[in-house]
């Protein structure tokens, strides 16, 4: 799950290479052409799996504050793949490129803070970034917030504040948010317990997870709610889950997407 959805963001920045460019790198208009030529070559040269050509193209447009080569710059000295391995480098490649709004290196900058990697732990300022990285479309941090709530961190737990955060990714459709939306209704962990409720948000994480491991967990999840249900009850619970997601697909349309301004 962890690689899949990793691999799927970086498409999404591929796919928004254009607006990335135009938005944040502005070279000479006559060297405009090559330098986005460059950016793409070195994306390239990244998801093929040649690290050492893709941070020779990239460093030095990383250098000229292009945001998504100091991202994958920024990756390549954090493995040691193409790069020597240096935290201090990732770190200040990450933050630059989080600074120009790139939601990738927020998230990235956020998991070092909140795993104490390169840099002290600090769960406070990981929020700050998570929520950054969430503000611009990546629910990863969103829920990696809610996770810190629970207690998972050094943050005082909080399960009205965990409960919000889920909300705020599973309106991005985050599958493990919506999962532990399920597991709180289920347990009744600052909401009332309620088995519908629980099951809407499992049957909703179930549509939503890559099939494997994370959707046959959210299916046994609204599975074993569903053996103490009486018929009605499991056919309420299901409108539910079809009612909240139109709501919010039908709001979908207004609201920003991912790498727009």
């Amino acid at each position: 799950m962890k690689n899949v959805t990793t691999h799927a963001w970086l498409a999404v920045g591929i796919i928004g290479l254009t607006v990335a460019t135009c938005a944040s790198f502005e070279p000479p208009a006559s060297a405009a052409g090559t330098a986005v030529q460059e950016l793409n070559d070195g994306l390239i040269a990244y998801v093929r799996e040649e690290p050492l050509q893709a941070f020779q193209i990239l460093l030095p447009l990383a250098e000229k504050r292009e945001p998504l080569a100091q991202l994958i710059v920024g990756r390549l000295y954090k493995i040691g793949n193409g790069a020597p391995q240096d935290c201090g480098e990732a770190v200040k490649w990450f933050t630059r490129a989080a600074e120009q709004g790139n939601a990738e290196a927020q998230f990235e900058l956020g998991t070092f803070y909140h795993q104490g990697q390169c840099v002290a732990k600090d769960d406070r300022t990981a929020v700050i970034w998570f929520e950054r990285s969430g503000e611009k479309g990546d629910p990863r941090g969103l829920t990696t917030i809610g996770e810190i709530y629970l207690g998972h961190g050094d943050i005082p737990p909080d399960y009205v504040k965990a409960i919000d955060w889920f909300l705020r990714g599973a309106k991005l459709f985050d599958a493990e948010a919506l999962y532990k939306l399920g597991v709180l209704h289920a347990r009744g962990q600052g909401v009332p317990k309620d088995d519908l409720e629980a099951y809407k948000w499992f049957d909703l994480s179930a549509s939503f997870a890559y099939p494997g491991e994370d959707q046959d967990k959210a299916f046994r999840a609204r599975d074993a709610i569903r053996e103490d249900m009486a018929p009605a009850q499991v056919a309420e619970a299901a409108q539910r889950s079809e009612n909240w997601l139109l709501a919010l697909l039908k709001k979908r349309p207004a609201e920003k997407q991912y790498g727009q301004k």
